[in-house]
């Protein structure tokens, strides 16, 4: 079970200035996010469950602009038939 989601505001005033997916039962070591701009290029990505984007370009400290960023979650579960779930949405950055 996954929750993720759809905006955040990461102008380093303080409140809500990360963006992570949250939920249960999620394998450590079978969890990959990547974050993609609208040119499909990967803004951020991570495979640690723990990790947040702060709305930053990889390697960088300046945030991304505003806009509709697409992201994908792979999440391992072995309760299901293939072992992991895959998911697709957007986020919405707001300054």
């Amino acid at each position: 079970l996954m929750f993720i989601p759809s905006a955040f505001t990461p102008n380093r005033d303080g409140r809500n200035e990360f963006w992570k997916p949250e939920g249960l039962g999620v394998e450590g070591d079978k969890y990959e996010v990547w974050v993609y701009d609208r040119w499909g290029k990967i803004v951020w990505h991570a495979t640690d469950f723990s990790e947040s984007w702060d709305g930053t370009y990889m390697e960088s400290d300046d945030i991304v602009m505003q806009g509709i960023y697409t992201w994908k979650v792979i999440a391992g579960d072995e309760k299901v038939e293939k072992g992991f779930h895959e998911y697709y949405g957007t986020v919405t950055i707001l300054k």
